[in-house]
């Protein structure tokens, strides 16, 4: 090799500077133009003007009606909220480490253009559950603490919260809780089960419960 073909310091830094790009840019994706939202589907799914299905990120809203499936408690309000933040606005598209969920919609993080973070205010006005979704946790702290806050100012579905104390199991490597005779939580290997005497103390602590044994029961 030539000194020639040596690069100047400049080049080096240039050099890493791709490197570093091309290893870590695809984590944290940001859509570069503002983009306009044609139709709200629900609390935490929109459809883009471009025909692109948005699924919020790090959160559960609420069902409403669909597939004669009765509407969750507090689903069309999750929906008239979601539609209070982003209708006739531009909102931009944050993505995690996964871009696309098994149904080919886009996994996002959705912001306004004044930085309001779309997903964190549906968990902190009480109408979205924190859901999580490994590998997709980059917001998992501030979504854990807006629960939390939900939770301790009643708000949405939490307002009037009531139950019957009795055990549920929790997996601590899904954060999934189940009833305890549920096939799926029977799975648990020992040293990741945690018990909870209700449901309002697995929400605390960030589970959500499992969608077999007791299909959004909780809610």
């Amino acid at each position: 090799m030539t000194g020639n073909s040596r690069m100047s310091l400049p080049q080096k830094s240039i050099y890493v500077f791709v490197v570093l790009n091309v290893l870590f840019f695809p984590a944290f994706l940001i859509a570069q133009d503002a983009v306009s939202v044609k139709y709200i589907i629900d609390g935490d799914t929109v459809i883009l003007k471009n025909g692109e299905k948005v699924r919020y990120i790090g959160i559960d809203a609420p069902e409403i009606d669909h597939e004669n499936n009765r509407a969750e408690p507090y689903g069309y309000a999750a929906r008239s909220f979601n539609k209070k933040l982003i209708d006739s606005k531009k909102i931009h598209i944050e993505y995690d480490r996964e871009k696309r969920d098994h149904y080919g919609r886009l996994l996002g993080y959705v912001f306004l253009q004044d930085n309001s973070f779309v997903n964190l205010q549906l968990v902190r006005s009480g109408l979205a559950f924190y859901l999580y979704k490994p590998p997709n946790l980059k917001y998992e702290e501030r979504f854990m603490q807006a629960q939390r806050d939900a939770m301790s100012q009643r708000k949405g579905v939490w307002h009037a919260w009531s139950e019957n104390s009795r055990t549920y199991v929790g997996n601590r490597k899904s954060k999934r809780f189940h009833l305890p005779d549920c096939r799926y939580g029977t799975k648990t290997a020992p040293n990741n089960q945690v018990e909870f005497s209700r449901q309002w103390d697995a929400f605390w602590e960030g589970y959500f419960p499992c969608n077999k044994c007791l299909n959004k029961k909780a809610f």
